[in-house]
Parts: C-alpha cells; structure tokens; sequence
C-alpha cells in the first residue's frame, strides 16, 4: 500500500499544490461596492463671520464641547463612526449620501442659559440635516445644503455644505439666550472621513511548501480545487470575491467562494469557503467550512512577512501559511495510517502573494 502511494506522487503533485493555492488564495482581500464603514477623521464646521457678531452682539459665545476643537472660528469634531457611500469601481459618487457620527459637539453659552448640543450626526441623502443630543433629547441643529458640495476622495470627502440654522434649534436659542438667528446660515460643513478598504478584485499566487507536499503524496492524499481555484501548471490562482479591512490597523474578515477537496480512498472531505480573519498588521487566521461536518473551523494561522503595502487604488501583501493544531490533528486523523508521516501546528503550508484593486 505504501509503495503504491509513493508511485502515485507525480499524479498528485498539481493536485496537492492547488489545496495550497486555495488555501492561501483566502487571503485575497474584495468586495462589492456599498456604502462604507467610517473608522476615523473629522468633521470641521467653520462659522460664517456675520452670524458670529450677531451672537456676540446678543451675547452669545459659541464654545467646543464634549472633545470637540477650536481654532479661530472653525471647530474640529473627530469621526467616531457612520458610513458614506463610495461608489464602485467605475465611478465615483458626485453626491454625498450616508450618515457621519460625532461624540463631539457645540455650546452656544450666554447669560440667562445655554444651549449644548452633543453627539452630532451629519446625515446626507435627499434630505441632509446636523443633529444631536441635549438635555437627553434629540435636538435638531441645521438643515444641511448640499447642492454646491464638493465630493472627493470617492465620496470620503465632502466640502462646502452650507449649514443652516434649523427651527428647532432656532427656538432654543431664543428660549434661552433671547437670539433669534433665523434660517440664517450658520457656516460651512467639511467632511474628511477614512473608511474601511473594499477591494474589488485581484488574484493570489502562491509557492506552495515542499515538505508539505511530500508528506502529502506519502500519505496518499489528492487534493483537488473547488471552482473559481485554477491552476495553469506553473501557478495557482485564486480569485478574490469579499471582505473589509481596516486600512491603519489591517483588522477585518475576508472572505471567498470555492475551496478545496482532500481525497483519499474512500475518504473525501470538501472544504468550502475560505474566510480570513485578519487581527492586525501581523496577519491573522484562516478558517474554512467542513461539508462534512457541518462547521467552519479555524485551521491555519496567516502571518504577513511585512505588514500589508496600500499604494493608490492597489493592496499588496506577502504571507506565510502554518498549520495549526486543528488542521495537523484533523489531517493525521483522516489519512494518516501506519507509517506514513504525521502533521504538527506550526508546519510551513506555503507563501503567497496577494494583489488586488481597492477603492
């Protein structure tokens, strides 16, 4: 029986390097286009000179509040989450439309009272408003104008939204401080978010391990690629379908189709849907759904031989493929027999190298 496995090593060598390939193939990083996770930036409200002498005229001073920053007449709110919508990969958005949190906010401050608005939420679509939090309720700031903005940075970027005082707002302040600011126009709203990366597409190539194999054609084993994992006869490849990552910490999940077969004799074992869970600039887990047992299982650790290099709209990223404990018992348990090798965590799978466009 031995022998006769080890004759077979030729038949199996594209077969065992392509359960490489769709394995590290998982790592490839895409997405469809949709609105996108905000993870930082600020937002930036610039105070038009004439309602700024109206309010000090009143005796109104417009203050930070709740971490927000001032400089002269514009105040800084840091981005604490929300989503813009990005487009796709063959064109940009011209408008803006999403929603951008704040913890951060305003204090309009005078003799008899004030008025503290916190948590500012900028909304934009066909209706765009400024709205937060004071005294515990929902206070609407400023109607947002939109028709004159200037959207970049595939919509990330929003500038020259004229900021109008809402009616709501205008009642307080007057309740409070005794101003009436009318629908005057408070200032200009600046919109400098940073998102998750979507990558749309790209390939995965890899050189798979030579110990790796071989312990593979000793123990008889044939592995064989799930569609879309092709092989050419030089390089696998595999091409990319999901996920998001974080572009400063490189945390997200990634996800794909396809997956491999490990065939021996009788015992076939499909395993589907590669997903990797990426921890950081490090690298992270790959995990794969078992058909026959009905369960993903984390079953590889992904290490980056340097972190993840983002240059324009392209993602490179070199990485390493090691067992861990779960995959080594799993493999000596299903294929292993007397004599052959064994499997431990920690063992060299192969090298890859990951390209894919992002937007």
């Amino acid at each position: 029986m031995q022998g006769s496995r080890r004759n077979r090593a030729g038949t199996y060598r594209s077969a065992v390097l392509a359960v490489t390939v769709a394995l590290v193939g998982s790592l490839a990083i895409a997405s469809t286009a949709s609105a996108a996770l905000l993870i930082g930036g600020t937002t930036t409200l610039e105070v038009k000179k004439g309602i700024a002498k109206k309010l000090k005229k009143g005796g109104v001073k417009i203050k930070p509040a709740a971490g927000a920053q001032k400089s002269g007449k514009k105040f800084t709110f840091s981005i604490v989450g929300g989503d813009l919508d990005r487009g796709d990969q063959n064109s940009s958005p011209t408008s803006a439309s999403g929603t951008v949190r704040h913890d951060a906010g305003l204090k309009f401050k005078c003799k008899g009272g004030k008025v503290k608005v916190t948590e500012l939420l900028a909304s934009f679509g066909s209706s765009s408003t400024l709205a937060g939090t004071s005294k515990g309720s929902q206070l609407m700031l400023a109607n947002l104008k939109t028709n004159g903005a200037r959207v970049t940075n595939d919509g990330l970027n929003v500038a020259n939204v004229k900021v109008k005082a809402a009616k709501q707002f205008r009642k307080q302040l007057k309740k409070q401080c005794g101003v009436d600011v009318k629908k005057k126009t408070l200032g200009k709203l600046h919109v400098d978010a940073s998102a998750e990366l979507t990558v749309f597409d790209g390939t995965t190539s890899l050189a798979p391990d030579g110990a790796f194999v071989l312990k593979l054609f000793a123990m008889g084993v044939a592995p064989s690629p799930i569609a879309p994992s092709t092989f050419d006869g030089v390089q696998f490849t595999f091409p990319v379908t999901g996920g998001k990552v974080n572009p400063d910490t490189f945390v997200g999940e990634i996800t794909h189709d396809g997956g491999i077969t490990l065939t021996e004799g009788p015992v076939v074992a499909p395993l589907e849907d590669p997903t990797v869970l990426v921890t950081g600039p490090s690298g992270g887990t790959l995990t794969l759904f078992s058909v026959a047992q009905g369960t993903r299982a984390s079953l590889f650790d992904v290490t980056f031989t340097a972190p993840p290099q983002v240059s324009g709209n392209q993602l490179t990223a070199n990485a390493e493929l090691h067992m861990n404990a779960v995959a080594a018992a799993a493999l000596n348990n299903e294929f292993s027999q007397p004599g052959d090798p064994t499997f431990s965590a920690g063992e060299l799978v192969g090298t890859a190298t990951v390209t894919a466009t992002i937007g």
